[in-house]
């Protein structure tokens, strides 16, 4: 993992994400599915696909979509998607091509409806998943016959019935290819894809769409008074189009908006999510605030109630909690271990609430150990520890399990460790102290809820915004999930440890986390696991899933996509049920919130169809398999646990019977303790109130059926009160004792008194006194009153303040009790101190404890006192305590370094001292001495073997407890340490004990191998005990450091572990003799300077002899070593990584032993290189690359030391050269070649073969793009073993990428079984303009698997492109596939040319509509392209054409195109451009004249619109492109029709149809005509009975459109046609479009039909398409604008357009009429606007800067309040702004040399907005300038270039100017304090000064006190 290969941006101090919605991406090159909700996004090497999810599957498991679409780049191909940057619910993806310059950006965030998307050098495409309908932001339809389309920013795409929006930068131009829309521009850096709920959303959603998320965040607190989780999600979004913040558009799923007490306002809008119903909300930020009810740490005592049948019995639950507490078992990976620690850990809570001291120290002991062992590392060790992995920022737990090593699972796992951990913190201090940090740590990994602390990813394993964790490290590969989780229970225990940690250290923080996180996920769990409003609708909202589809009870198994039941390890219902009931714990208390659920659940599981589940009987499963009773296994303690929530009689009753029965919920070391224990809680304090907090987090109150309540807290830090509230309101207080478990159940009363002196008991003067009263729950009675006296007052008298004061007279020693006394409620308390006259004690006399002399070296020891005061009396007082002279806050030995410590406990100057010895490893004194056993099991297991030193020998004993077994060391010994090798049949509790040298002996007989026998052995009473050992769960090494002195040394079994006997493997006892000399050596320790090497390096190691005395002796070693080498002055050499033991040997025989950790080192392991093979053009050259590969399949940087060696049969050669740094292989005399890469010892060959250019596929290797389907790269890979494969009813075409210009002369195709019939190869040099190289070539019938070959005449090509004009069966069911394209060329036509093209000769002409241009140009390069564009000149979406050519230079070329004469002038551009980018270019302006069209096919090029394709190649373009030898083909039906719209209305008189399909023609056609495209007239009806040319004349017919309908097919395949050919002899004047009153006509002008189009409605019309304009124009509207070529006479306007530029001499507006204006126009003269009626104050919008002069005023909307409209001066109003004019100078406006700007959409300043067009207003105020007031409107209309005021009611407003300050506006004082809100009501600012209320704020609108405010 530290190496693994991965598609992520790795920054310094970042650490990886693991376990997210689109963890997937980090995964593989491509994610498989991204739901980001509401859209699931693919990412793959052409694009980005945005699918739009609608609706569920056939089952009800799955969220499906009909619809998508794929944001592609022209000519681009990602190399993979990598996670570049995320937050907290958004992540961007950066996909960039080979060359890294061309890169496109996508920005997901879960509930957004956008996918934004960020180009860099790259021109936008995007495919269709079918024919789509097109829709501009207006509403109006946009039809395939208006593109190419100019509109503003966004255009709506309707797919079936789903609705998407596109939103891109201004001046974008549209035009589509079949399902293909390409945007382009001269910057298109972005897109915006939206899923819309409906096309009327599309204006709605632009006011967002850019705007995209920078920074996702989520914010908690937790406000304890209340019981709230609050939680605020904020979104940092940035515009796109210019960088400005604004809101967004966010949705939220049910377990968000479900229940909340508060959270923001929803539009009407939803969407279909795979969690339910998603509900939106606009802003910026958003909160929602939840009910906590508390959680405690563990349950309350239950209590013994005879009355009740099934009572709780304390002796069964003592018997249950000992079994578990003597046997249960740990495992020592994270997932079984933590299971062990969190059922240890409730075992000990238990024990310590029912008052069982003895086991609850047995239980914490236990599970205090393991923890210890799991939360440290020794050296060594290959399990039970946490390594941290630093680039992942997490812990992995060793042994790992189901993929915990991938960070699979881990907050099932460590949710165990973090519960269990903090129950031990939370009884034990010191635990507590030394290990909590470690804890956190655990917790982090996880839980992580410091976004500052960068060791871990932040939440890692929770997707906060839906709501759960997913358990997935690394995602789902290889399908659409996205990530899963199927245990719910295990991951809410997760967050009830972080949550229960937090209390159990007191970081709020960490516990605030916790309750942020159990308590969103149970509500999640609550509505997509359980899904309980489907069943029992408690929020009115309904379910979240279609059980009319979905069979299931439920879900048992989650996925990005969806949901299902089943588990991972097995089909019974109990599994998919019991996954989400387990673990037990407090944590899981969430699943009482629905009871009438739980019962429910319980029912089904019990009703279950062929599972036969019982308690007591066994049933079969649906394969006639053995279902176990219930009772008998641990599942049905989880089941039992769970049914208790709603049925706690009946689980009672259930247990108890399987207790009686011994069966297996009772009896197996399970969870049996923890099902009796919560079961019988439950029935004695009833069910958790939710709708009770207290102010207290770990608290809560219960109520059982009688309406009784209790009262249950967890207090973790100082006594305190705790009260609880319903619905905020005061209910009951207590005093909850500190650091206590207590249940409330009784008022609480006084219960005890006790006595404090501050000088304890004697003293020589005065001391005070306190008492304390506590109440039954050991809290402190507040304001107890207590009363003192003395029993002898010779001796003192006590005040009432509790001064005892000696009496001076009193002997020393005299002594009286002291007495006090609390009464109140008629109870009496009295506690009695003895007093002393005498001096205070002090040390007299005491041991150090444990007296231990000797230590062996790895073992701490930690010291006490235990002495006596002068008085014999036990010194309790603090001493100081020193190590060797050295003064220490604690007396502990760490026994890390071998030597003598002399340890001091001193009071004053009487000290008490100790010596202990750290020794180095002392010698195993039991090896191969006599040994006597108490039995013998068999000749395999004989009583010697137990200490012959060898672990593969055992001792076996009878099976019975017991059995014991004993060393003679010969002699008295001082022992420091016993190990007891422990086979399978170990004691789980055993005594080691010793008896001394000349013990009196007794006679034993016992049962051995060899027979019956009486042996001599110690007499039972001499035996003493030196420790006892208990809780053994498992065989092994168990170790037990001793002290003590004696010869011979038992091992005495008490309980079994198993049902076998007693038997150790090897029994091994260290010390020295006891008769030893202070100068003999006892061992030899060994040090290094470091516990670790790495492999690659080497450590030194040193050894030092030790005697008795402490002391050094000088002494030779022998050194060894078990892996590896060490030289014989101790130097050691790794083998490998793994662990290696380093032994020290003296000639005396002490040996001694240090393991070490040798750390793997990540080296180079491999190379790989891409291509494994290359083929290189002599003189040419070809790319690979090459990578170094670790021994983890990991990216291994590659040195400077790299190197190549070309060699022929092993000879180095100089045919090749090879450049690394370039990654180039040159190719210079022809032959074969091995080019060998070496680096260090890791070498690769690579064969090359360099040959002539004719003999080289140069598409080997190279980028590959497809219209669908995935790999294209397989067809150029030279494996014919590898295919691609289109997607059936997708784009079938397939390209490749040449690295130059080539002649391209020879094409090789090995079709797969789905091949095209027919097909054509095209070529392009820069990827946009193709030409066909290869026209209607037909595939071999049996083409499948064979190869063919296509030789043509050179052809210049970059591209080459492979388009399918007929699939085969195979093709059409499935999608065309190929094996493999190669591509042959001639030659090279590029090069390092810097000389542009000479265009030597260009002529212009236009016939008709037909631009032909006749060209030459000389090139040094051999070949040019040739690129011709027209550009319409007009006023309203002018037209543009392009065709482009290639061919040698010096050769004539002729472009012909179709132009438009809807668009009267054209300016013209031909380029020629060679292979290396040079260019020359002319330009010509030409005009459309309405010359004769004799002779003109009016339909070539012209737009074209089918009912239906078969496939790509047989586009309806085909039809019209002026050749036969393509077609257009349609889908295998009736009645499929094709359109071409001329662009234009002409007379028709001659159709020519050409069909050359025999197999597919229409048998009956219908020709059909019409002007308008709507409504259609028969033109003609043919039948015919074969293919050919059908030429028909007809009369003159007016027409625009002409549609071709095959009728009735000849064949089951579809109607085809080769070419649709339109004459006639001119075109009529026409209107081609409108835009708001605007009209753009063509063809010829008639004054007739001009008049029957002229009106008063007219605004404008553009004649730049329209021939013999007459020199004078009327037209109805005076404020119309003419847009003409050249100037007309008019009584309106005229605007004379040049190239883009619009001038005018003068312009005169009026009131009166409508006005539009489609573009700006400068005018050179006046404007001049009159008024119909001139007023002193009027309130106007004109399209012109205006700057008031003469004395008027203009005024600039600023703010509305309920009864003014505020308004300040503005010197120069911007053109199309609405503003008030206050003493107009005159009867009419007029400005001079203006430009007049085109009208905007929208003409608005804040609340105030104009019209240029009359228009009905409905409840908006207009301006009355005689009363200077904004009224209703008598009829709601407002006048053209007037205005209005919407203010949302009918209130009138009277106008306040020159407000400078927003007190004016809102009429207060200065220090006047005013809230700010949205316009929706959301607060922004709360009860600020109102002079800077408005400071600072993003322009819109507020309302201000009682103010709507604009804010600029």
């Amino acid at each position: 993992m530290q190496t693994k290969k991965l598609w992520v941006t790795e920054r310094d101090g970042e650490p990886i994400p693991t376990n997210d919605w689109w963890t997937g991406l980090i995964n593989a090159p491509f994610a498989d599915a991204l739901w980001s909700y509401p859209a699931m996004v693919h990412p793959s090497e052409t694009g980005v696909t945005v699918n739009y999810p609608t609706y569920w599957n056939d089952n009800g498991t799955e969220v499906k979509w009909r619809t998508s679409m794929e944001v592609r780049g022209e000519g681009f191909r990602a190399v993979s998607a990598l996670a570049d940057s995320w937050h907290d619910w958004d992540v961007e993806m950066l996909m960039a091509d080979a060359s890294g310059k061309r890169r496109m950006r996508t920005t997901l965030a879960h509930g957004m409806p956008f996918t934004w998307i960020e180009f860099e050098d790259i021109a936008p495409r995007i495919v269709m998943s079918d024919n789509a309908e097109f829709y501009s932001a207006a509403g109006r339809q946009v039809t395939p016959r208006m593109l190419p389309y100019h509109s503003d920013t966004s255009i709506g795409v309707k797919i079936g019935d789903d609705c998407y929006g596109l939103f891109y930068p201004k001046g974008c131009r549209l035009s589509l290819d079949g399902r293909t829309l390409a945007i382009d521009g001269d910057r298109v850096g972005y897109l915006v894809v939206a899923l819309l709920p409906a096309m009327a959303h599309l204006e709605e959603y632009a006011e967002v769409a850019l705007n995209v998320p920078r920074d996702t965040r989520v914010d908690w607190s937790y406000d304890e008074r209340r019981g709230e989780i609050a939680s605020t999600w904020r979104v940092d979004a940035v515009s796109l189009a210019d960088g400005s913040r604004g809101d967004v558009l966010q949705g939220f799923l049910p377990h968000a908006y479900k229940g909340a007490l508060r959270m923001p306002s929803f539009t009407t809008d939803t969407y279909l999510t795979p969690r339910g119903t998603m509900k939106m909300s606009s802003g910026r930020e958003f909160t929602f605030a939840h009910k906590f009810a508390g959680m405690l740490p563990w349950y309350g005592t239950p209590q013994a109630d005879a009355s009740k049948p099934n009572p709780f019995r304390p002796e069964v639950m003592e018997a249950l909690m000992c079994n578990y507490a003597l046997n249960g078992a740990f495992g020592d990976d994270t997932y079984w271990g933590g299971k062990g620690l969190t059922q240890m850990a409730l075992n000990m809570t238990f024990a310590l609430q029912l008052g069982d001291q003895e086991l609850f120290e047995m239980s914490r002991d236990k599970l205090k150990a393991k923890l210890m062992d799991w939360l440290t590392y020794t050296p060594g060790e290959k399990n039970v520890f946490f390594a941290r992995y630093p680039r992942w920022g997490g812990l992995v737990g060793q042994a790992t399990s189901y993929d915990s090593d991938t960070f699979n699972d881990h907050h099932f796992h460590y949710g165990y460790f973090t519960l269990a951990g903090a129950l031990l913190c939370m009884v034990d201090e010191d635990f507590k102290n030394s290990y909590g940090p470690m804890l956190r740590e655990i917790a982090k990994d996880y839980a992580n809820w410091q976004r500052e602390d960068k060791r871990y990813p932040f939440l890692r394993t929770m997707d906060p915004w839906v709501g759960h964790s997913y358990a997935g490290g690394l995602g789902d590969q290889g399908n659409s999930n996205g990530n899963g989780q199927e245990s719910t229970s295990e991951s809410m225990q997760g967050w009830g440890g972080v949550y229960l940690l937090g209390v159990a250290l007191g970081d709020t923080e960490m516990r605030d986390a916790g309750i942020f996180g159990w308590s969103t996920e149970a509500r999640a769990t609550r509505e997509y696991w359980f899904d309980v409003d489907s069943r029992f609708d408690k929020h009115g909202e309904g379910g979240n899933y279609d059980y009319t589809l979905y069979k299931s009870p439920y879900n048992s198994n989650i996925t990005c996509k969806g949901i299902g039941w089943w588990t991972w390890f097995g089909g019974d219902p109990l599994f998919m049920h019991g996954i989400q009931w387990m673990p037990i714990s407090p944590a899981l208390d969430y699943l009482s919130w629905d009871r009438d659920f739980v019962k429910w659940a319980y029912d089904d599981l019990m009703a279950s169809p062929g599972w036969n589940h019982s308690w007591f009987e066994d049933g079969i499963d649906p394969g006639g398999n053995k279902v176990e009773r219930l009772a008998a296994n641990d599942w049905g303690n989880v089941t039992l646990a769970y049914m208790q929530r709603a049925l706690p009689d009946e689980a009672a009753a259930i247990f108890d019977r399987a207790y009686a029965e011994g069966l297996g919920i009772a009896t197996n070391v399970s969870t049996g303790h923890i099902s009796y224990y919560i079961i019988h809680s439950h029935r004695t304090y009833g069910e958790i109130d939710m709708s009770v907090n207290a102010d207290i987090p770990s608290a809560n109150a219960f109520v059982n059926a009688a309406g009784e309540y209790s009262y249950s807290v967890y207090n973790p830090g100082e006594e305190r009160t705790v009260n609880f509230y319903r619905d905020g309101a005061l209910i009951k207080s207590v005093k909850a004792p500190s650091r206590k478990f207590t249940t409330f159940t009784r008022t609480a009363a006084a219960a005890s008194i006790g006595i404090v002196s501050e000088k304890g008991s004697r003293f020589l003067d005065t001391s005070l006194l306190s008492a304390t009263v506590l109440d039954q729950y050991g809290a402190t009675v507040d304001g107890a009153k207590v009363a003192w006296s003395v029993a002898d007052t010779a001796v003192g008298s006590i005040s009432a303040d509790g001064t005892f004061s000696v009496n001076p007279a009193a002997p020393l020693g005299s002594s009286t009790e002291v007495t006090a006394t609390y009464s109140a409620g008629g109870k009496t308390l009295t506690a009695t101190m003895t007093v002393t006259v005498n001096a205070p004690a002090c040390l007299e006399s005491g041991v150090i404890l444990p007296a231990t002399r000797y230590v062996e070296k790895g073992n701490p020891v930690d010291f006490t006192l235990d002495a006596v005061d002068q008085y014999g009396e036990t010194f309790e007082d603090n001493v100081v305590w020193a190590i060797n002279g050295v003064a220490v806050g604690s007396p502990r030995v760490d026994g890390t370094t071998v030597g003598l410590y002399k340890i001091t406990a001193s009071d004053g100057d009487k000290a008490v001292e100790h010596n202990l010895y750290i020794t180095p490893a002392l010698a195993d004194l039991a090896h191969g001495k006599p040994a006597v056993s108490s039995s013998e099991e068999n000749a395999g297991t004989l009583t010697a073997n137990v200490n012959d030193g060898d672990a593969t020998t055992r001792w076996g004993s009878a099976h019975r407890d017991g059995e014991w077994i004993y060393v003679d060391l010969g002699k008295d010994c001082i022992l420091t340490r016993v190990a007891v090798n422990w086979e399978a049949a170990y004691a789980s509790k055993y005594l080691i004990q010793l008896a001394p040298d000349g013990v009196a002996m007794e006679k034993y007989t016992g049962n051995y191998f060899a027979g019956t026998k009486t042996v001599d052995v110690p007499a039972e009473a001499s035996w003493q005990t030196l420790a006892s050992v208990t809780g053994v769960s498992s065989a092994g090494v168990k170790t037990t450091a001793v002290d003590g002195t004696g010869r011979y040394l038992r091992i005495k079994s008490l309980k079994r572990g198993s049902a076998y006997g007693t038997s150790i493997l090897e029994l091994n006892v260290h010390g020295v003799p006891a008769d030893a000399a202070a100068t003999d050596a006892i061992g030899i320790d060994i040090i290094s300077p470091e516990a670790s090497v790495d492999e690659d390096k080497t450590l030194a190691f040193s050894a030092v002899a030790y005697n008795l005395a402490g002391e050094q002796v000088s002494t030779p070693v022998e050194w060894s070593v078990s892996s590896g080498s060490i030289t014989s002055d101790g130097v050691f050499t790794p083998a490998g990584y793994g662990v290696a033991t380093v032994t020290a040997t003296t000639p005396a025989g002490f040996s001694a032993s240090r393991t070490v950790m040798v750390n793997e080192v990540v080296r180079l392991a491999s190379l790989d290189v891409t291509p494994a093979s290359l083929t290189v053009v002599e003189g040419g050259k070809a790319m690979f690359t090459v990578a170094g590969l670790d021994q983890f399949g990991g990216t291994y940087p590659l040195s400077e030391s790299l190197r190549a060696e070309v060699l022929v049969d092993g000879v180095p050669s100089d045919g090749v050269e090879v450049d690394i740094a370039q990654s180039h292989i040159k190719g210079l005399r022809n032959g074969s070649y091995i080019v060998r890469l070496v680096s260090g010892d890791v070498s690769l060959d690579i064969p090359v073969e360099v040959a002539a250019l004719q003999d080289v596929n140069i598409a080997l290797g190279r980028p590959a793009t497809a219209g669908s389907g995935d790999n294209p790269l397989a067809v150029f890979d030279g494996n014919a073993e590898t295919r691609w494969q289109a997607a059936p009813d997708q784009p079938q075409w397939i390209a490749v990428e040449l690295d130059a210009l080539y002649a391209v002369n020879r094409f090789v195709l090995r079709w797969e079984g789905a091949f095209a019939e027919r097909y054509h190869i095209e070529v392009s040099s820069d990827g946009v303009n193709w030409a066909n190289a290869v026209a209607n070539t037909t595939a071999p019938s049996q083409a499948a698997n064979l190869c063919q070959t296509l030789e043509i005449e050179a052809v210049p090509a970059r591209y080459v492109r492979v388009v399918p004009d007929e699939l085969n069966d195979y093709g059409r069911l499935y999608g065309m596939s190929l094996f493999e394209v190669e591509v042959y060329a001639s030659a090279r036509l590029d090069g390092d040319d810097s000389e542009a093209p000479v265009i030597v000769n260009a002529d212009f002409s236009v016939e008709g509509p037909l631009l032909t241009v006749k060209a030459v140009a000389s090139d040094n390069s051999g070949y040019v392209t040739y690129s011709l564009v027209a550009a319409g000149v007009s006023a309203v979406d002018a037209p543009e054409y392009a065709a482009s050519v290639i061919a040698r230079t010096g050769v004539p070329v002729t472009l012909t195109l179709p132009l438009s004469d809807e668009c009267h002038s054209y300016r013209c551009t031909l380029t020629v451009s060679d292979a290396s980018g040079n260019s020359a270019s002319v330009n010509r302006d030409v005009t459309v004249s309405g010359g004769s069209l004799v002779g003109v096919n009016l339909a070539l090029g012209r737009p074209v619109e089918v009912s239906s394709v078969e496939n790509q190649g047989l586009s309806g373009a085909n039809a019209v492109d002026g050749n036969a030898s393509t077609k257009w083909g349609s889908k295998f039906e009736d009645d499929q029709w094709l359109m071409v719209d001329l662009e234009g209305v002409y007379n028709v008189n001659r159709i020519v149809i050409t069909t050359t399909d025999a197999g597919a023609y229409a048998r009956k056609a219908l020709i059909e005509y019409s002007d308008d495209g709507d409504n259609w007239a028969t033109l003609a009806t043919r039948e015919r009975d074969g293919i050919g040319v059908d030429d028909i004349l007809v009369d003159d017919v007016k027409m625009r459109y002409l549609r071709y309908t095959g009728v009735e097919r000849s064949s089951q395949y579809g109607t085809t046609l080769s070419e649709l050919e339109v004459y006639g002899d001119r075109r009529m004047l026409s209107v081609l479009s409108s835009d708001r009153g605007t009209l753009r006509l063509s063809g010829a002008w008639d004054d007739a039909i001009f008049s029957s189009i002229d009106n008063e409605a007219v605004t404008g019309y553009d004649l730049l398409g329209v021939t013999g304009i007459p020199a004078s124009v009327s037209v109805a509207n005076p404020n119309c604008v003419i847009y003409a070529p050249v100037n007309i006479n008019v009584d309106c306007n005229v605007a004379v357009v040049n190239g883009k530029e619009a001038v005018a001499t003068a312009f005169t507006l009026r009131d009166s009429h409508d006005f539009h204006l489609a573009m700006d126009v400068k005018v050179t003269g006046d404007v001049r606007f009159i008024p119909t009626a001139a007023s002193d104050a009027m309130a106007l919008t004109l399209p012109f800067d205006f700057v008031a002069a003469g004395g008027a005023t203009a005024y600039c909307f600023f703010s509305l309040s309920d009864t003014n409209a505020a308004f300040t001066p503005c010197q120069r109003v911007n053109a199309n702004t609405p503003f008030l004019l206050l003493s107009m100078p005159g009867a009419y406006i007029t400005a001079s040399d203006v430009t007049l700007k085109a009208v905007p959409d929208v003409i608005k300043s804040g609340l105030h907005e104009g019209v240029y067009r009359g228009e009905t207003v409905g409840d908006a105020m207009t301006f009355d300038g005689t009363t200077r007031r904004f009224v209703p409107s008598v009829d709601g209309r407002v006048s053209p270039f007037g205005t209005f005021l919407y203010t949302g009611d009918d209130t009138p407003r009277d106008i306040t100017l020159d407000t400078s300050t927003l007190m004016d506006i809102i009429g207060c004082g200065p220090d006047t304090r005013v809230s700010v809100y949205t316009i929706d009501g959301r607060p922004v600012r709360l009860n600020v000064e109102a002079s800077v209320a408005t400071e600072s704020l993003p322009a819109g609108l507020y309302i201000v006190g009682n103010a709507k405010l604009y804010v600029k």
